[in-house]
């Protein structure tokens, strides 16, 4: 895990950093597995600001990690590739 130290910022008095903002909101995007997911999951308050997973989408009914992400709390949505014509019609419902 990095810290300050490692960023070679150890030498900054803490009065001299500025406060850092709410945990940035993320979207992870999965097809499987979510072993991705689970290392985001690990460590997403280890970096400040941190992140915030607000939604797992998956194009895979099936992914594994849709379970991840339901074990850890996080809000899981499919979005099955195969319910669309063509890829720009699955890129717009994904927006």
């Amino acid at each position: 895990m990095s810290g300050l130290s490692d960023l070679g910022l150890s030498d900054i008095e803490s009065s001299e950093r500025k406060p850092f903002p709410s945990p940035y909101p993320i979207v992870v995007l999965i097809s499987g597995n979510g072993s991705n997911l689970q290392a985001i999951i690990d460590s997403r308050m280890d970096f400040e600001p941190g992140i915030e997973i607000c939604t797992v989408i998956s194009n895979n009914p099936q992914a594994y990690g849709l379970q991840r992400a339901r074990q850890a709390g996080v809000n899981a949505a499919v979005i099955n590739h195969r319910d669309y014509t063509d890829r720009s019609s699955f890129d717009t419902a994904l927006m």
